[in-house]
Parts: structure tokens; C-alpha cells; sequence
């Protein structure tokens, strides 16, 4: 995505490698809220990134970095229902890692 390159938002890197993308996210404090992992696999609910994803990351405002747990992901143009519906299911599987 455009928010997380080289310079990366947020503190999360390595997204254009599998890998490396999956060691970013999943069983990883998230930098703006540190009391929710950006993946918890099994639980799409204390998953950050489902927050992010779902537009519902406001709710916690109070406990983020600087009082503010940002925007919606993707900035812009949010995924659809399907798409977040997928991510959802994937975390609740248990966030398999399934790079090839």
C-alpha cells in the first residue's frame, strides 16, 4: 500500500516482502495502540489491523499514541465487506502463514 513503503506510517515495514510483511503484523504490538496486537491470531476483535480495516479504530482514540488511532485503512477508499470479511476469517483461522 502507499501508507507503509520505505518510509513507513505507523512503524510497519517489510509489506512488499511476504515474510517479512507477515513478521510485521501478526503476534506484533502495534505502535499507535500497544495494548492490541496488529494481529492476534484467533481474534479478529483484539486485532488492531481489523480495526483499522473495519473504521472502527476511533473507538480506542483515548488509549493511542497521541491520543489519535488514525484512519481508516485503505486511506480513501475503504475494502469492501468480501475483502474485510476474508482478512477476518484469515485471523480467526489462526493467521496462518501461508508465504510461498
Amino acid at each position: 500500500g502507499g501508507c507503509h513503503g520505505a518510509a513507513a506510517s505507523g512503524g510497519l515495514t517489510g509489506l512488499d516482502d511476504c515474510n517479512a510483511g507477515y513478521a510485521s503484523l501478526v503476534n506484533t504490538t502495534s505502535v499507535r495502540l500497544a495494548s492490541m496486537d496488529r494481529v492476534e491470531p484467533g481474534d479478529p476483535v483484539t486485532s488492531f489491523l481489523m480495526h483499522k480495516l473495519d473504521g472502527t479504530q476511533n473507538a480506542f482514540d483515548a488509549l493511542c499514541l497521541g491520543g489519535f488511532c488514525g484512519s481508516q485503512m485503505p486511506v480513501g477508499t475503504p475494502l469492501g465487506a468480501a475483502t474485510r470479511d476474508a482478512v477476518r476469517a484469515w485471523i480467526a483461522n489462526g493467521a496462518a502463514n501461508d508465504c510461498p
